[in-house]
């Protein structure tokens, strides 16, 4: 078991074929100064291809790649700028295919290299010509995988980590984790059902023990991901290297960029703005009322044992992190209030039968669940300038948040902070930064987003940024801080 989350073996997915043709856009209009397509493709706009229609940097509004669910999504807003060519001769049927191509500016990041398929298709005509020419057009899909939408019956005798080896081999997808075995052998069926929802059933089976609860995803790079979550969770941890770049602009179609070994930490410093690592807005969520009034804080389990003829009620509650230091708090009601106690969950989930599940099968849902909803409680909404292909879902990142105008909040985080006027900055406290110790801290990415949105401008600067969920399960005493 590891604190990095590593691939086991690498994919063997046959991906479409996909072609670039080196335009210079000096003949376009508008885009006279843009130069070369085969410089600027993945990098300064996304390679997007339908049935062998290679969309223009002036025909791609908006693109999403979203790794927030259990396997990437895509969602495409198209326009007819040029020409109306696609309608006619490349518009999506059923089975096609969206192929796109990312990459970094150094050789060192694997690009990302996706094909998708079409779930949705939406036209707006709104301004077009008679011809369908400046039509808008939103198209959605799903990570295309051969096969794993087929309903099949079979089954697989092992534990959950090993049946989850089987089927990305099966799937011809890599597997990528931070476990070594779970405690959990038995036959695991799956009865004409296709092979995603297999997967997620041996997921919200899986168990090792009492301090281990378990997620999974198929991932950017078509890895299938088994990921034992507490392990990545971290009051403090190893921060990694990473490489970072700084991109400054030099005129309107151009850029200068430099890149350096770093630590691997998310920061809204604002030396740090012309970073890939430079927070430059984050939103704070909480949904914990709402998650509680509906689960609960304790979750009962109910089930008749058949083989010995008995009831059990066993109770599941949330993980807490261990050693924890007297500064953090758990998200179980307020400080100094125990009411929460009464507020629990009960559920009848059936018969368990030894011969065909393991002993903790039926356990081993709630605890994984009720250890997962927990992370969507209280977490933060991150967007980074621009995307970074250094960090990866599920891995523990630290990030480092600073209040620099802010005098009330900058007294409240150091009392030393000598405040003349709190409606204004003073000279003296001009170019004073202070942590802010609520926010700062290690977190889970358990989520992201690449966007890309057509600059207003062309130039050579890449239009990629990217939205990143961090969420932890404990968080500093407000007490503490005051």
């Amino acid at each position: 078991m590891s604190d990095f989350i590593t691939v086991k073996f690498p994919p063997k997915i046959k991906l479409e074929e996909i072609k670039m043709k080196d335009y210079d856009y000096g003949g376009f209009s508008g885009y006279e100064n843009f130069g070369k397509d085969i410089e600027k493709r993945g990098v300064v706009f996304p390679h997007v291809q339908i049935n062998n229609y290679i969309f223009q940097p002036a025909e791609i509004i908006k693109m999403t790649i979203d790794q927030n669910d259990i396997i990437p999504r895509l969602y495409l807003k198209i326009i007819m700028n040029s020409t109306a060519d696609f309608l006619s001769n490349s518009f999506p049927k059923d089975g096609d295919i969206v192929s796109i191509f990312i990459r970094g500016r150094d050789n060192l990041f694997k690009p990302i290299r996706n094909d998708y398929l079409i779930t949705s298709v939406n036209s707006n005509s709104s301004g077009a010509t008679q011809e369908g020419r400046f039509m808008t057009i939103n198209i959605e899909g799903i990570l295309y995988i051969p096969h794993l939408y087929d309903c099949e019956n079979f089954a697989i005798d092992g534990t959950s980590y090993e049946v989850m080896e089987n089927i990305a081999k099966m799937l011809d997808l890599g597997f990528a984790t931070n476990e070594d075995y779970t405690n959990d052998n038995m036959k695991w069926i799956c009865a004409y059902d296709n092979k995603l929802t297999f997967i997620n059933n041996v997921c919200e089976h899986a168990w090792k023990d009492i301090d281990s609860f378990y997620t999974c995803f198929i991932d950017i790079y078509y890895n299938l991901n088994f990921v034992n979550v507490n392990m990545m969770i971290k009051d403090n941890g190893i921060v990694l290297d990473a490489l970072a770049e700084n991109t400054m602009s030099k005129n309107d179609y151009g850029e200068s960029i430099s890149k350096f070994l770093t630590k691997k930490c998310l920061t809204n410093h604002i030396f740090e703005d012309k970073s890939n690592f430079f927070i430059k807005s984050f939103r704070p969520i909480n949904n914990s009322v709402t998650i509680n009034k509906k689960y609960g804080y304790a979750f009962n389990v109910i089930f008749y044992d058949h083989d010995n003829r008995k009831k059990w009620m066993l109770q599941s509650t949330t993980l807490i992190t261990k050693n924890l230091s007297d500064d953090k708090t758990v998200l179980r009601g307020r400080d100094g209030n125990d009411d929460y106690n009464n507020q629990q969950l009960y559920k009848y989930l059936g018969i368990h039968y030894s011969d065909n599940m393991h002993t903790n099968y039926i356990y081993a849902s709630v605890h994984n669940f009720i250890n997962n909803i927990e992370l969507e409680k209280l977490y933060i909404e991150a967007d980074l300038n621009k995307f970074n292909l250094n960090i990866y879902k599920y891995e523990p990142i630290p990030a480092l948040f600073f209040i620099t105008g802010d005098l009330m909040r900058m007294k409240k985080m150091n009392k030393d902070i000598d405040i003349e006027d709190a409606g204004d900055l003073t000279s003296d406290n001009a170019n004073t930064m202070v942590i802010d110790r609520f926010y700062s801290g290690f977190y889970v990415v358990k989520g992201f987003s690449i966007e890309y949105n057509m600059p207003t401008t062309i130039s050579n600067l890449s239009n990629f940024t990217e939205k990143l969920v961090l969420t932890r399960r404990e968080w500093p005493k407000i007490n503490n801080i005051n």
